[in-house]
């Protein structure tokens, strides 16, 4: 990022060739495309531990929890979690010290349903997914319909955890919640 930052101070300063614009260009793509953060993530490696309920009927197409976990945004690439309140159990890639947890949605200018965004939600740190010992609270917080799609929260902790516990509080009064 220091890098990208002191390349971007040559091309205001009129230093720059056209290969420095396109080695700007090319390193900025990269660090985009690393989800976005530039921080390894240990659910894109894990898989869905538990749920709560998923939006949607036999019928009609019913979105799987592993959506919450890929890569993207894209139009059909969420979770569809039925209501407002819920919950996603994540077994990570490996067990790990949590230092941040983001939570990224579609644009709103690109968005078919506002109100299926989460709204208040908390991240617990778990031993497993049917530990009887209660998890630990790393985080309450809201995410910012107006903020950006991107939003990061930083955790507090000294301990490493195998999952972590998404659970929703409430969205912004669809029948279901939108989850990527």
């Amino acid at each position: 990022v220091t890098a990208l930052q002191d390349q971007m101070q040559n091309l205001r300063d009129n230093r720059m060739t056209e290969d420095s614009v396109n080695v700007l260009i090319d390193k900025s793509l990269e660090l985009y495309n690393a989800d976005r953060t530039g921080r390894i993530d240990y659910c894109l490696g894990g898989k869905i531990a538990m749920s709560s309920s998923s939006y949607g009927s036999i019928m009609a197409r019913k979105s799987l929890p592993d959506l919450a976990i890929t890569e993207g945004t894209r139009v059909g690439n969420a979770w569809l979690m039925d209501g407002s309140e819920g919950y996603l159990i994540v077994q990570l890639a490996r067990s790990v010290r949590p230092t941040q947890f983001t939570l990224e949605h579609r644009s709103l200018k690109n968005l078919h349903s506002p109100n299926s965004l989460p709204s208040s939600f908390s991240v617990f740190g778990m031993k497993d997914a049917y530990d009887k010992s209660p998890s630990v609270l790393l985080r309450r917080a809201t995410y910012d319909k107006k903020g950006p799609s991107l939003q990061q929260f930083e955790l507090s902790t000294e301990r490493k955890f195998s999952h972590i516990k998404f659970e929703v509080h409430s969205n912004r009064g669809a029948d279901y919640t939108a989850i990527y």
